[in-house]
């Protein structure tokens, strides 16, 4: 079982890319952000690039060690959720490996500027910005799943009695 320090990190991952899930549905339906909802997407922003090895290899942005647990722990519920999301990625026009990475890279844009970037806004609006919403909520009940799995041993105190 992971220690609570590590569980407690990826639930907060967790609860800020559901959170960032709302906050992505708000600028769908255009309203605006307060600096709390920008700094979550600004946090996930961070996050999800260190999970993506093709976009920090390609745009060379491995920014820190400061996310690096999250990340690691989370990458292979990244991929699988990115392969779970296939068939929308397809049905949206994102059928190929490079437009789905450069359709990423505007997702980790919108999201590290906060939201306020407004090419982005208009680059992602609709179908695609579900998408990025999808993405992140199967990423988060991922993550969840994984750690929730995880029951904790009990002590042998007194042998198999119990």
């Amino acid at each position: 079982m992971p220690d609570l320090l590590q569980s407690a990190r990826m639930f907060e991952a967790s609860s800020k890319m559901q959170s960032a899930c709302a906050y992505l549905q708000a600028l769908a339906d255009g309203k605006s952000l307060d600096e709390k909802s920008k700094n979550t997407l600004k946090w996930v922003g961070k996050l999800l690039p260190e999970m993506d090895w093709d976009y920090t290899e390609a745009e060379n942005k491995r920014d820190s060690n400061k996310m690096a647990f999250e990340a690691t722990s989370a990458r292979p519920a990244f991929y699988a959720s990115l392969v779970k999301l296939d068939h929308e990625f397809n049905e949206a026009g994102l059928d190929k490996r490079e437009k789905v990475s450069e359709f990423l890279k505007s997702f980790y844009e919108l999201l590290l500027s906060g939201g306020t970037d407004e090419k982005l806004r208009k680059e992602l609006s609709g179908t695609k910005l579900g998408i990025a919403s999808k993405l992140l909520s199967e990423l988060a009940h991922s993550i969840l799943r994984q750690y929730a799995s995880s029951e904790p041993k009990r002590p042998e105190l007194f042998g198999n009695i119990f």
